[in-house]
């Protein structure tokens, strides 16, 4: 294996594993020793390779939206209308969310601001346009509400994305993300829909279903 192919793995299992910490118990909680025993790794490694925890944060953070984008723009290639391409980024937001912690998003505010406006970014921006470019394809293909206001909705669902970590709503002893993320999007989606809409998200919703109970009985 060439060097730059071995610095790049490492890389790749610290930020892994500073995410899987992070998203559990939340950023100020995780010490670099924690990581590093996380790894199997030394202190100095990940020094070697981050200046410090912030570096460390900021980087999980532009990875991890790096990687949510591209998912992103391939559901909105691969999918047949509007409908689906909502439906699949929910299941793949449903495994982003499982086990992350509420505090995550005040603990990212608070102590690290660069990864903070990052993640602002990301929302005001790729996010935003997304919720954008979707209505308007949905609208395109009879599948949403032509009198839909497109620009306030927009702001609406974006603000929804928001609520899970909001834990002063929904208590993390008591709701997990990933429900709380699955519920807002589909009551999000039946609101938008015409008829032919709501016909179409409820056979996906019965094939994804289907095919979650084939992967439990198969596992």
């Amino acid at each position: 294996m060439e060097q730059s192919e071995k610095t790049n793995e490492v890389v790749a299992r610290i930020l892994e594993a500073g995410f899987t910490l992070f998203r559990r118990y939340g950023f100020r909680a995780i010490t670099m020793d924690e990581i590093a025993a996380q790894t199997g790794m030394s202190k100095k490694t990940l020094y070697a390779h981050f200046t410090d925890k912030d570096d460390l944060v900021t980087t999980v953070i532009r990875e991890r939206l790096k990687a949510i984008q591209e998912m992103c723009v391939h559901y909105q290639e691969k999918s047949k209308d509007a409908v689906e391409e909502l439906l699949l980024m929910m299941q793949y937001l449903n495994s982003l969310f499982r086990n992350m912690n509420a505090i995550v998003l005040h603990d990212m505010k608070k102590h690290h601001p660069a990864a903070y406006q990052l993640f602002r970014d990301h929302m005001q921006g790729f996010v935003l346009n997304s919720i954008r470019t979707n209505l308007k394809r949905g609208i395109e293909e009879g599948l949403y509400r032509a009198e839909v206001d497109i620009e306030v909705i927009c702001r609406i669902r974006l603000d929804a994305c928001m609520v899970g970590f909001r834990p002063e709503v929904f208590p993390g002893d008591e709701f997990e993300m990933s429900r709380v993320q699955e519920v807002s999007v589909l009551h999000y989606l039946f609101g938008v829909a015409t008829i032919k809409g709501h016909k179409l998200i409820l056979k996906y919703r019965e094939k994804m279903m289907n095919n979650e109970q084939i992967k439990r009985h198969s596992a």
